[in-house]
């Protein structure tokens, strides 16, 4: 598996997989092709009030994004 960034879309599907088919994290993984942690870390990402959000999730995720410092080159 190359990494990749979740879509709003998993977002969405995580929400749905978690709180109407009810599987734990490792199982929405293995749903959504992706690895255990990285739908245990977007779980903690989205928590507001011991819930998961998926637009607070987003929200989080493009915040991070616009604080990205550039990559300095090493001119050696």
């Amino acid at each position: 598996m190359t990494y990749q960034r979740m879509t709003m879309v998993e977002r969405i599907d995580i929400f749905r997989l978690l709180y109407v088919e009810r599987l734990k994290p490792s199982a929405i993984a293995a749903a959504l092709n992706r690895r255990s942690s990285s739908s245990t870390r977007e779980l903690e990402k989205g928590m507001d009030n011991r819930m998961y959000n998926p637009l607070i999730a987003e929200a989080r995720h493009l915040e991070a994004r616009r604080n990205q410092r550039p990559h300095l080159k090493n001119d050696q």
